[in-house]
This record gives structure tokens, sequence and C-alpha cells, in this order.
């Protein structure tokens, strides 16, 4: 990751701890510098996919604060809605 504060190993370790409390998943300290590999068959489990969730929306959260993010707008300056197209030719 190269978004603060997860672009140091320390900033990754507290993510690869709360990973390994999910069932079937074991990340070793040596992938802090790599991608992580959850094997698909963890994630079965309503409780480990609510964990991993957890954790993603912890990324996003300390990633992008949401009172920092900027509404995406379309080039006429209204604001854009996501999935649907009001603009008209």
């Amino acid at each position: 990751m190269g978004h603060p504060p997860f672009d140091t190993e320390a900033g990754r370790e507290p993510l690869r701890a709360l990973l390994n409390e999910i069932t079937g998943v074991d990340i070793p300290t040596a992938r802090l510098r790599g991608r992580p590999r959850i094997p698909l068959a963890a994630l079965v489990d309503p409780t480990s996919r609510a964990r991993l969730t957890a954790v993603l929306d912890r990324v996003v959260d300390e990633t992008r604060p949401a009172a920092t993010m900027a509404v995406p707008t379309i080039d006429d300056g209204t604001e854009a809605t996501a999935g649907t197209n009001d603009r008209t030719a």
C-alpha cells in the first residue's frame, strides 16, 4: 500500500494482526512488503467475511477520511451519482 498510514511495515502490522484473527488466515510478517494471500476457503464462514470487510473498511477510512473527500462532479458542476448517468446529449 502506498498511502499513509499503510505505506510502512509498522503501519501495515495492525492490519496483518487483524487479518490473522480470521480462521484459516496466516499472513507471515515477511508478507508485509508484498500482497497478503488469503485463501478463499477462509471466507466461506460469514463471520470471517465480516472480519475481512471490517479490515477493508478500516483501510478505506484511514486512507481517505470521509471529511476530506471531495464529492465527484460532472463537468457541468453537478454532483455525480454512482450508478446513474443523468446527463443528456
